[in-house]
């Protein structure tokens, strides 16, 4: 797998797959007209296309290179820190400044970017993998630390990574789906723990609070479901309309909870946001359409919970005691 080749993956009939090398490194930066230095998180990559990094400013690589200094595109995060723009320089030391002894790059920014995976406030930049080479940024070994395979047809992202895994049994091929489902299953365990658990004592002194709202009504009320009853309506009739008042009351519930979780939630993100060595697009809350299917559920198990107890005292209230009890009284 050479970077910028199309590799047929034998042995299957998923569509090519265009690979491209990335190497991750730490380099030392200095821009000459603002005297500010600094160290920076570098990318070299191959990849020709920038479908994974938007350019904010300017414009992305020249592919191929054009002659004079070599190209650097820079996150927001670089560009306000060194207070540097398209059209200016940028000396690159690779390692420390005070410790280097290789010779410095000087590099032109071209563009300013927003990269997919950058930290929070760490300054980026992203240069061709010959210039990676050139600039001697991690000098000690010359080796890919990631490939980059984009395929065709996504629907077969599975086909493709599977071929892979038998082609090369030495490599640790995956797809991003399955890399979002290790995060969501190893590394928010925590989260979705204390999100399970928080949520579970939510429903439990909801329902305990709703069913002591119902039984003091309906405690009040025992004349009239008395009176009810002697009308002519039926247990079913009254229990529908005990379990149609706690669903109501949910329900009105629910409805208040979604802002007031959306604002608690924004806030927490911006909390847990704030943590170093974070992606710049990482949020810990999303929108998920499923959330509010599950908060149905919970919603109307929690009605038929809560309307339990109210419910069997209405259905076994003796209607000519209670009358008589209700006009002595």
């Amino acid at each position: 797998m050479r970077d910028g080749e199309w590799v047929y993956v034998y042995g299957t009939t998923a569509d090519s797959q265009y690979v491209a090398q990335v190497r991750f490194g730490r380099a030392t930066a200095w821009a000459k007209e603002e005297k500010r230095s600094g160290t920076i998180a570098i990318v070299g990559t191959s990849a020709r296309e920038t479908r994974e990094w938007k350019i904010l400013r300017g414009t992305d690589l020249t592919w191929p290179a054009p002659p004079g200094p070599p190209e650097i595109v820079v996150n927001d995060a670089l560009a306000k820190a060194f207070e540097v723009a398209p059209g200016a320089s940028l000396a690159v030391y690779p390692g420390i400044l005070q410790e280097s002894v290789l010779p410095t790059t000087t590099f032109r920014v071209v563009g300013v970017a927003e990269f997919p995976f950058e930290s929070r406030g760490v300054p980026a930049a992203k240069i061709s993998l010959s210039a990676y080479r050139a600039a001697h940024v991690g000098a000690d070994r010359d080796e890919a630390d990631l490939l980059l395979a984009s395929a065709k047809d996504p629907s077969r992202t599975a086909e493709a990574v599977a071929a892979m895994r038998r082609a090369r049994p030495d490599l640790a091929p995956f797809s991003i789906e399955e890399l979002l489902e290790r995060l969501r299953v190893s590394d928010f365990t925590y989260f979705r723990q204390v999100s399970f658990v928080l949520s579970t004592i939510t429903a439990f002194f909801a329902c305990l609070l709703v069913t002591t709202l119902l039984t003091v009504s309906v405690n009040q009320r025992l004349g009239e479901i008395a009176a009810l009853r002697a009308l002519g309506f039926s247990r079913l009739r009254i229990s529908l309309d005990l379990l149609a008042e706690a669903a109501l009351l949910l329900a009105g519930g629910g409805l208040l909870a979604l802002p007031l979780g959306a604002a608690i939630a924004w806030v927490l993100d911006s909390i847990l946001r704030q943590m170093p060595g974070l992606p710049e697009r990482l949020h810990f809350f999303a929108a998920d359409p499923r959330a509010a299917v599950v908060l149905a559920a919970v919603l109307a198990g929690s009605a038929l919970v809560a309307a339990a107890y109210p419910v069997w005292i209405a259905s076994r209230l003796p209607i000519a005691a209670t009358l008589r009890k209700e006009v002595v009284g």
